[in-house]
């Protein structure tokens, strides 16, 4: 089997670096149009992001039916979910997403948000929510259902939210310490970090694009696309560090020809490994439920920041930061040559007066 090659033209990748942040910068300009004509259109700036009720509280309903799972799921979802759909839109309810499961039976899971800040309040409209569920469901479908509702309270969202923040937090501190721990050179830790921030950012740009949910499928995807945007960035990193060292001693290093070296030898990996696992992403977004695709669809857009980030973003700033420290110890270098060479012409000078 023919092995894939894929090349860069001119194999200059780290010199046009102002190309590729100009392309991540213009992903997060469209973001904040995206954010502005939501938030115009809902008449709220909090609803410019599409904030799952996991982060902002909300109610959970669960219908479990006597229906047994098989060809005739669909129907049977749909006479359900237009009950649901009808109670609710009499509360003006603003339903979050819909599910189905059971191993044997059919049962539809709906969350909406909180309809009241009074939790009592709130937990009497719940109740009247689940009456008229029961009293309708059991008139036009004529069948038995066990329907239960339980809610989050914004102080268990808080929390939620904290959690999500330390879980990134943490995992991106560690990523970083043993980054410099191998490669023992800071720049190679600060570039692969600011990488994956990038990708965090572009993932949640796309995500106000699109109007996707944020909610904690979100951030198990924020976690996912980190561990997998820094193996790319280290594979990167590790052929970065074999051409230094095959570099004959006292010959001069060019750093953006060493990178780019090895940007060219690890792309074909790097693409064909994006390729091969967006492949199951795909799928999974194509023919999973709503949950699954509010997990699948933030990862695919990380795949692509993530592959961008360690070909383009990840050597550039590496190359940015590691030039101007070389020319930063060169012009100290000369400038103590400089400082010693007038020294030595003073004391020619003031032994020639004397």
């Amino acid at each position: 089997m023919k092995k894939i090659n894929f090349t860069l033209a001119g194999k200059k990748v780290v010199e046009k670096w102002k190309i590729w942040i100009s392309i991540s910068l213009s992903i997060v300009a469209i973001a904040l149009i995206a954010f502005s004509i939501f938030a115009g259109v809902n008449k709220d700036a909090g609803r410019g992001v599409n904030v799952g009720i996991d982060f902002t509280g909300g109610n959970i309903v669960t219908i479990q039916t006597k229906y047994q799972r098989g060809a005739e799921d669909d129907a049977h979802e749909k006479e359900v979910m237009a009950v649901v759909k009808e109670v609710l839109g009499e509360k003006n309810a603003q339903i979050s997403y819909t599910q189905t499961g059971g191993s044997t039976n059919l049962n539809v899971i709906v969350r909406f948000n909180l309809l009241s800040k009074d939790n009592d309040t709130n937990e009497k409209l719940n109740n009247e929510i689940v009456a008229s569920l029961q009293s309708k469901l059991s008139e036009q479908i004529a069948n038995d259902q066990d329907i239960t509702l339980e809610y989050t309270g914004p102080s268990a969202s808080s929390e939620l939210i904290l959690t999500a923040f330390l879980s990134v937090l943490i995992s991106t501190l560690l990523i970083l310490v043993y980054i410099v721990i191998r490669f023992r050179n800071l720049f190679t830790g600060l570039s692969a970090i600011i990488a994956l921030l990038h990708d965090v950012i572009i993932v949640f740009a796309l995500t106000v694009i699109f109007h996707i949910q944020i909610n904690s499928s979100f951030i198990a995807a924020i976690i996912t696309i980190i561990a997998y945007s820094i193996n790319n960035t280290i594979v990167l990193f590790d052929r970065v560090r074999e051409n230094y060292k095959a570099i004959p001693t006292g010959e001069t290093i060019n750093n953006n020809m060493v990178v780019n070296k090895s940007i060219a030898q690890t792309l074909s990996r790097s693409i064909l490994t994006t390729i091969t696992t967006m492949a199951a992403i795909v799928i999974l977004t194509i023919i999973g439920v709503s949950s699954i695709r509010e997990f699948a669809l933030p990862v695919l857009f990380g795949l692509l920041a993530g592959t961008f980030s360690s070909i383009f973003i990840a050597p550039s700033l590496y190359c940015l930061m590691k030039n101007a420290s070389d020319n930063s110890v060169k012009r100290n270098i000369n400038k103590v040559k400089k400082e010693k060479k007038q020294k030595a012409k003073k004391e020619i000078k003031d032994t020639a007066v004397v």
